[in-house]
């Protein structure tokens, strides 16, 4: 066998991905994100401590009681309404110091990433030769439109041209033409003595299982891990099956393309020079684009931009749609059988019931997760960021909608609670007799009772149990499940058995929703009794030491290779930030109301207006100086074209704007029948790559990627 050292290695698990970028730049400002947040946890968590241990140090405990009486119940609420009201104007500064803090935090963190994106983008990539262009006419593939279009831009623009890699409209033939393309690389593959050890052996196992266990294995196995169970994977295509080298020629370009040029300096000299070149009476834009090979989405360069407009409005309904129905199906349910209890003599929800309220909030997650990803893929961008970032927005909005919910029904349940048991406030008005909004939220035994749910709501509901149950679940278990069946159905092996080894959960920028969506959460508790606070932030501190542990092997070990090409997705992460800022400064409003100056004293709708307008208006100024001062003093160093030319740079990177396109691979063999034809990328199949420029290869490293163990249990 071949020698340790003669294979690719993998990165090892002590790299810090806080500095070295696994997976692009981009991935360093993923896992700094996470940092960032347990940072600024931590830190709230300091500065309340130290304001709290400026009093007697009872906001440690206030809400956090347990009264089983109605005179012990009486005795909370009167000492409770008293300890908040003395030490309201300490919470107040607390929140004042809590906003200016975090607020300053998230401006430096942001021209700290800006920083680190420029200075790791320093290094020569394929994204520092190519530009996009915009204004093709549709051309048949039956014409050498690689080879024309390098001509005319070569002569336009005055600059090398190294080649053209045209985003042809494939979509009716993907499927196929993936087919071929995979069955190629596999064909590259030498035969092992496993591959072939099974040729005249017995059939597959699968055919000797029950008919019910097979029908099983289709839903279980085929539609939900995406495993091929089928056992005819060595027939040929139909006859109704398009040849390559008919698809090939069939195809139409799209009015978009890629043009990859000699040099950095050559690049961005076209580009600067903002030429309309014409060309069979269309007109060629050549601009900037800021990607890498793996972020772009092929199949989506035929989609125009008013189709994606009208999808991204499609997205939003089918989110709505998604949240509408879990609202009605699951939230009205569970809040109307909860409503049907008295709470008075202990009628009130047994724990599985008050349990089953986190189930509700990981399931809905886990649906508007599922829903965003699908609606932000089903726009069609051509940026893999751009999708991401979409995907992230979207999901943050959804899920916040589901905690407004989460919240509506919490307080029905409170105010049902505090009803049921004849709870009263300071004064001795019965809470039922209350008539305004305010003066309910305001009384104690709500306060406290909110407080206490949304600690149960956060912690462990939000903060831990999805990332659990997504690491054990979609990772361990999936990967478990997936060799058991490799080794139990015969038939999958070789690259049929590689596929089926993938882990379910592709790496996605998820996670910036997931802690900024937790952060959010956790920020509530700031219009609560401060009993919370202090274990509330450290459970998210605590909580996000274990997300980015994960993630970090899930990155190194699980997921197959991915790139975070930009900063775009980063720039998303900072700008929603702004949230948990924003509801800071609100919730300084409602605590300084009426406590720090006598001259801000307002009731009930003019309340909700000044906290409202303070939302508004940080929005505003951290949106502007996120779009102006964030890039100036983020971008410190002039960037400089690199030495290196394309050949050299691709030489040494083995995905590239060529062999990822899988309309040019295809051309590439069946259409100009180049002698070593342009390989189709795919991962860990680096060592069958060959070069040859005619095309467009450049990379060759026969080495093959190093054989990683499992942990024990992960073995089937």
């Amino acid at each position: 066998g071949e020698e340790r050292g003669e294979e690719r290695q993998l990165w090892p698990l002590k790299t810090n991905t806080l500095a070295v970028p696994v997976a692009g730049p981009g991935s360093v400002l993923f896992f700094r994100y996470q940092l960032f947040i347990m940072v600024w946890a931590l830190v709230i968590a300091g500065l309340w401590v130290a304001f709290v241990s400026s009093t007697d140090g009872s906001l440690y405990s206030l809400g956090t009681e347990n009264p089983e009486s109605p005179r012990e119940l009486c005795a909370v609420i009167h000492r409770g309404y008293e300890q908040q009201r003395s030490l309201m104007s300490t919470k107040a500064y607390f929140l004042a110091a809590a906003y200016v803090t975090s607020f300053v935090l998230c401006i430096g963190f942001g021209i700290l990433q800006q920083r680190a994106f420029h200075r790791l983008n320093l290094h020569a990539t394929h994204a520092d030769f190519v530009a996009y262009v915009d204004g093709l006419p549709p051309i048949s593939g039956s014409e050498n439109l690689e080879e024309i279009l390098k001509t005319e831009l070569q002569t336009a623009l005055s600059q090398d041209v190294v080649g053209v890699s045209v985003g042809w409209d494939f979509a009716q033939h993907s499927d196929r033409i993936l087919e071929i393309l995979e069955a190629d690389v596999t064909a590259l593959e030498p035969a092992s003595k496993a591959d072939g050890a099974d040729e005249g052996a017995a059939g597959p196992q699968s055919s000797a299982r029950w008919k019910w266990f097979q029908g099983m294995d289709k839903l279980m196995l085929t539609q939900v891990l995406g495993i091929d169970l089928t056992e005819h994977s060595k027939t040929p295509a139909g006859p109704e099956a398009l040849s390559a080298e008919s698809i090939s020629k069939s195809l139409v370009a799209s009015p978009a393309a890629l043009v990859v040029f000699k040099t950095e300096s050559g690049r961005d000299a076209a580009v600067n020079s903002k030429k309309k070149i014409s060309f069979r009476g269309s007109t060629l834009q050549v601009q900037a684009l800021v990607s890498e090979p793996m972020g772009i989405c092929w199949q989506n360069l035929a989609i125009p931009r008013k189709k994606k407009r009208e999808r991204i409005w499609a997205a939003i309904k089918m989110i709505l749609l998604a949240s509408f129905a879990w609202s009605v199906f699951i939230y009205m349910p569970f809040a109307q059988y909860t409503s049907s209890f008295s709470y008075s003599n202990g009628d009130k929800p047994s724990v599985a019931v008050t349990m089953s309220l986190t189930v509700i909030v990981v399931l809905g997650n886990l649906v508007m997760y599922t829903t965003c990803a699908e609606a932000a893929a089903r726009v069609g961008f051509m940026l893999r960021d751009s999708q991401e970032g979409t995907y992230m927005v979207l999901y943050t909005f959804s899920i916040l909608v589901n905690i407004l919910l989460d919240a509506a029904l919490t307080g029905s349940i409170a105010y049902r609670t505090a009803v049921a048991q004849r709870a009263r406030t300071y004064g001795g008005t019965l809470i039922a007799d209350l008539t305004r909004a305010q003066a309910i939220f305001e009384s104690f035994e709500i306060q406290r009772q909110l407080g206490l749910a949304v600690f149960k709501y956060c912690w462990p509901a939000m903060f831990l149990i999805p990332f659990v149950g997504e690491a054990i679940g979609a990772n361990c278990f999936t990967l478990h499940l997936a060799r058991l069946v490799v080794s139990s159905f015969s038939h999958i092996k070789g690259f049929r058995a590689q596929q089926a080894l993938k882990i379910l959960v592709p790496m996605d920028s998820g996670r910036y929703a997931d802690v900024l969506i937790n952060i959010t959460a956790a920020v509530l508790i700031f219009f609560l009794p401060g009993g919370y606070t202090l274990p509330l932030f450290i459970a998210l501190a605590l909580s996000h030491v274990f997300i980015i542990c994960f993630d970090h092997y899930r990155v190194l070990r699980c997921v197959p290779s991915f790139c975070f090409c930009s900063s775009v997705v980063d720039d998303y992460g900072q700008m929603l930030l702004i949230l948990p800022c924003a509801l800071t400064l609100a919730a300084f409003v409602l605590k300084a109301n009426c406590t720090v100056s006598s001259s801000f004293c307002v009731q009930d709708t003019s309340l909700g207006l000044s906290m409202l307008l303070a939302f508004t208006l940080h929005v505003a100024v951290h949106w502007f100086i996120l779009q102006t001062i964030v890039p100036k003093l983020g971008n410190v160093k002039e960037h400089e074209p690199t030495k290196f030319t394309y050949d050299q740079v691709a030489g040494s990177i083995a995905p590239s704007w060529f062999n990822l396109n899988p309309a040019h691979c295809l051309r590439s063999k069946y259409f100009y029948k180049h002698p070593a034809p342009c390989t189709y990328f795919m991962q860990g199949k680096e060592h069958l790559l060959r070069k040859n420029e005619k095309s467009m290869s450049f990379y060759e490293d026969q080495r093959k990627v190093v054989k990683e163990m499992y942990f024990p249990f992960a073995l089937g």
